[in-house]
Formats: C-alpha cells, sequence, structure tokens
C-alpha cells in the first residue's frame, strides 16, 4: 500500500510517500501528517492518493500513474 500525499506551499510543490504492508502503518502516517500540514500556512489543498502496487518503491506509483512522474 502507498499513501501520497501532495501539497503546494508559497508557489513551492512538496510531495510525501509512505508505502507500509499493514493498514495501521499508513493510517498513523496519514493523522500525522495531517496533524502538521493543518498548521502550515499558505498552503493550498492537499492532493492525496492511495494505491497498491507490487513493490514498496516509489518509482511503482509512477510506473502506475504517471501523474506524480516528478
Amino acid at each position: 500500500m502507498h499513501f501520497i500525499v501532495l501539497i503546494d506551499v508559497d508557489k513551492q510543490s512538496y510531495a510525501y510517500h509512505a508505502s507500509s504492508l499493514k493498514q495501521s502503518d499508513i493510517d498513523a502516517v496519514e493523522k500525522s501528517l495531517f496533524d502538521k500540514i493543518s498548521q502550515v500556512e499558505n498552503r493550498k489543498p492537499v492532493g492525496l492518493h492511495d494505491l497498491t502496487t507490487d513493490s514498496p518503491t516509489f518509482h511503482s506509483v509512477q510506473v502506475m500513474d504517471q501523474y506524480l512522474q516528478i
């Protein structure tokens, strides 16, 4: 499982990626990240991606979703 967050802050784009076989790990990362993002000023809406690939790498996500080829 992969969890990807895209956010813009002051015209700078950021991507965060986490991967785990356990949903509870992803849930914990998601909560922690959203707690931090909520405190960031001048942020634009967040883009979220949850998906599953056959590998834990970000490259495997990019192969599946070409939008994330950054």
